[in-house]
């Protein structure tokens, strides 16, 4: 309301409209749980707060007001960036991996869900942390949201695990493909994109024979090269499909 009683303060709500509407609306489409996806619109955001603030009067309720909202914005990021949650989130990452980067043989891959897995961004987020000063583990996703690579990602999984396995290495998944039911920590939005759910996952690694387990529960399984899963993962395979349609 502030910025909106004089003309200079509607030009940065108008500033602030410009970047909203492409920001919101990229969002919209694809990841919107990124929260990167919306530092453009921080800049008009304070320009619009400074403004406001230097024509706010005395203790007038709208410079009370947005300075409680700068308060707790600062208050707000220093709880996010404090060590005790940056120890807690490494915490987590060990438990997962355990000794899978001392184990892990060469030409191997570990499959994440998606690239919002905690342990897909852990070697940016964290680069000093211990289990980034070695060889990094070779970490992919199994579904990128929001791209055409959510309509072939069977395809896309069965032809690198069958790579793996001919050239003698291991094909790691995430835990969390067992499980029925994605969890709220899970980074995972049911219906944010249409051609992917959950059902899918679990359905399609469900069958899947397994042969270790490293980390919690929540950690990762290996798939061993045996008949039944090389035999599975060959149906989902470009050429066996081009062979399946020719035949009818």
């Amino acid at each position: 309301w502030t910025l909106w009683r004089k003309q200079d303060g509607r030009r940065f709500l108008w500033l602030w409209l410009l970047a909203a509407i492409p920001v919101c609306g990229f969002g919209v489409a694809w990841q919107g749980g990124d929260m990167e996806r919306y530092l453009a619109l921080l800049p008009p955001m304070y320009l619009g707060f400074g403004y406001a603030l230097a024509q706010a009067s005395g203790k007038s309720l709208a410079r009370v007001g947005l300075t409680a909202f700068c308060l707790m914005l600062i208050g707000v990021n220093l709880t996010a960036t404090r060590n005790a949650m940056a120890l807690t989130d490494t915490q987590k990452i060990e438990q997962r991996v355990a000794d899978l980067p001392t184990r892990i043989a060469p030409q191997s891959m570990v499959f994440t869900v998606n690239k919002q897995d905690e342990l897909f961004a852990f070697t940016r987020t964290f680069p000093f942390h211990p289990l980034n000063q070695g060889k990094a583990l070779p970490v992919y996703s199994l579904a990128e949201l929001g791209t055409t690579q959510v309509t072939v990602w069977r395809q896309e999984f069965a032809q690198a695990a069958l790579r793996i396995w001919q050239a003698h290495g291991e094909v790691w998944v995430s835990a969390r493909v067992r499980s029925p039911r994605p969890q709220s920590g899970w980074y995972w939005a049911e219906g944010a994109d249409p051609e992917i759910s959950w059902k899918h996952l679990h359905e399609f690694f469900a069958p899947l024979e397994s042969s270790a387990t490293v980390g919690s529960t929540d950690g990762f399984v290996l798939l061993p090269p045996t008949e039944a899963n090389r035999a599975r993962l060959a149906t989902f395979t470009l050429g066996h499909q081009l062979a399946a349609q020719s035949g009818h």
